[in-house]
């Protein structure tokens, strides 16, 4: 128990929760879109996109990593983090290019820092990369992220390299992208209400 500490026993439990770290805003990546509505002894409420309340004991708040994406927002932005597998034909330096101007046509994207690509690892079968940019507001992280794959798919399609993620088993005897004429077809007419 916490007898014999000096103070009561909710303001040592309290302190044992960094409370700072739940104050309102966006829940770290258990449920990035999710906002802390309340933060108390023993758990942190919250409530998701699909409008339902969470319990989070702080036991496991503490006991686990988490990001304040509201936070971030205030100081650099909300990074957005892309790992891609390309397969050793792709030139790297392209590769790198692709990605970056990926990011420069995403709304939502900001200038500053400026989105960064590293080669993460060198697989048997191919490169991981991961593009790093940033978004200024934590609440559109997945609309970015979103609008942000879709460039990614069309780069990489429009310049004939194979994206191999997220999982790569054989190469087949045809490229494995979409050429830009097949972009749209075969999508189903629109739901008029």
């Amino acid at each position: 128990g916490l007898m014999g500490l000096p103070g009561s026993k909710a303001s040592i439990a309290k302190s044992l929760t960094p409370a700072a770290s739940h104050r309102s805003g966006p829940l770290p990546e258990r449920q990035p879109q999710a906002r802390v509505k309340s933060d108390k002894l023993l758990a942190v409420k919250v409530l998701t996109p699909q409008k339902e309340f969470l319990t989070i004991p702080n036991a496991v708040m503490i006991s686990n990593p988490s990001t304040n994406y509201t936070r971030l927002s205030e100081q650099t932005g909300v990074p957005i983090i892309v790992p891609v597998t390309i397969g050793y034909d792709a030139p790297w330096r392209q590769v790198h290019q692709l990605l970056l101007d990926a990011a420069g046509v995403t709304e939502g994207v900001v200038d500053s820092p400026e989105p960064k690509v590293i080669q993460k690892a060198l697989s048997d079968w191919y490169a991981e990369y991961t593009l790093t940019c940033y978004t200024p507001h934590a609440e559109g992280k997945n609309g970015v992220l979103s609008e942000l794959n879709g460039h990614i798919q069309d780069a990489f399609n429009e310049a004939e390299i194979q994206i191999m993620s997220p999982h790569y088993y054989d190469d087949k005897p045809e490229p494995m992208i979409i050429p830009r004429d097949r972009w749209f077809s075969n999508l189903p007419a629109p739901k008029k209400s």
